[in-house]
Parts: structure tokens; C-alpha cells; sequence
């Protein structure tokens, strides 16, 4: 799926950043990620809410790998 390649890719660019500072501290990211489909049509806030709960699923994935 392009939105698992695309979360990804953002994951990772986000932890080369931490690797390569010298911090005390990590940045993370949630992403919520959703196309629009004009074969089956729905409001913006339709859209907004469907990305939302796809960003608290992978919130859950990683307090689940934590």
C-alpha cells in the first residue's frame, strides 16, 4: 500500500535526522494517511475523520511495540 511506503519513508527520514544530532532528546511522528477515492465520494470532514483514525491505529502499533 502507498500510504505504509509513504509513513514509512517519513519514519525513516525522521530517525537518520536523530541518529545524526546530537540531542537528548528523540522526535517522533504519527501519521494519518487517506486517498481520496472519486468513485466512492465523501465530505472533507469524512476524509479528515478517516485520516484521523488511521493516525490513532499506528499511535496504538507503537505504544504495542514499545
Amino acid at each position: 500500500d502507498s500510504r505504509d511506503i509513504l509513513a514509512a519513508r517519513l519514519q525513516e527520514n525522521l530517525r537518520i535526522r536523530n541518529v545524526q544530532r546530537n540531542r537528548r532528546y528523540q522526535l517522533s511522528i504519527s501519521v494519518g494517511l487517506y486517498y481520496y477515492d472519486p468513485a466512492c465520494p465523501c465530505s472533507i470532514d469524512e476524509l479528515l475523520d478517516r485520516a484521523d483514525r488511521s493516525m490513532y491505529e499506528q499511535k496504538q502499533k507503537k505504544q504495542m511495540r514499545s
